[in-house]
């Protein structure tokens, strides 16, 4: 089945959102009465979805919602600062923005804002994606981060961006704890990465390993036990050995034997 893609807010225009919220602000979401002060019969059913599209009236009626109430209710400059947070808490607006001002450019054309939007599967239709351009247009003019350009016939051809536009954006972003990433990555899946603990390989020094020696007239062991801390590699040496019925020789020679102590020692 092939993936359903949902239209973009499109077909109107920023000052025509604006229009109709404040209408709709007056008339307490009453559609009967707002219509027709809207004046507009064309645009108006468009209009209404947009402003649904952002969060501006509430799902089931033409009633403000908080956000819908603060813009409305906002003077002009404040109202630009309302619509650009918009910008920003929109995906598609976002991240569209956040690869313009990666690449750094100047200008952007309306053909590529289409062109992004439909790689990663934006709009319903190609002239839903169009008319989303034209609409986008009209909110960054609004906004102050650029000249939203027309050619013949008033067709969008492009949009200059201000010199300042990247550097307000960024601040919003920041405030916002996000970051301009690539535009591959706006929908990869966060992975946790846990690092682990190096590995520590230690080996035994003659692990499980009993070397017996005959020192004096095979009467004695030396077990040699391996020390399997990390801190000592030196091996414990036990000496078990039944020295009641030795001379005082032998029990002499015996010491000399373990501790290496030989007549050309002392010479």
């Amino acid at each position: 089945m092939a993936k359903e893609t949902s239209g973009l807010p499109a077909y109107t225009t920023i000052e025509n959102m604006l229009s109709l919220l404040d209408i709709f602000r007056n008339k307490n979401g009453d559609e009967k009465t707002s219509k027709p002060l809207f004046g507009k019969t064309s645009s108006y059913g468009v209009t209404k979805s947009a402003l649904r599209a952002f969060k501006l009236i509430q799902e089931d009626s033409c009633i403000l919602t908080p956000l819908g109430r603060k813009i409305s209710f906002s003077n002009d400059d404040e109202k630009k600062d309302e619509v650009l947070k918009l910008i920003v808490n929109y995906s598609p607006y976002e991240s569209l923005l956040m690869n313009i001002f990666r690449e750094n450019e100047t200008e952007t054309e309306i053909t590529e804002i289409v062109n992004f939007w439909g790689k990663f599967e934006k709009g319903s239709t190609p002239r839903n994606l169009k008319d989303a351009a034209r609409l986008f247009g009209t909110m960054i003019e609004y906004i102050g981060f650029g000249k939203y350009i027309k050619g013949s016939g008033g067709k969008a051809t492009r949009i200059v961006w201000a010199p300042d536009a990247k550097q307000k954006f960024e601040a919003v972003i920041n405030l916002s704890g996000k970051s301009i990433v690539e535009p591959e990555n706006l929908n990869a899946e966060v992975v946790e990465i846990k690092e682990e603990s190096p590995e520590i390989h230690v080996e035994n020094v003659r692990k499980d390993e009993k070397q017996t020696k005959d020192i004096i007239n095979n009467e004695t062991t030396i077990d040699i036990v391996p020390d399997t801390t990390i801190r000592n590699y030196t091996p414990n040496i036990n000496i078990s050995v039944d020295m009641s019925s030795w001379s005082d020789e032998k029990i002499k020679n015996f010491f000399k034997y373990v501790y290496g102590i030989f007549e050309e020692d002392n010479q």
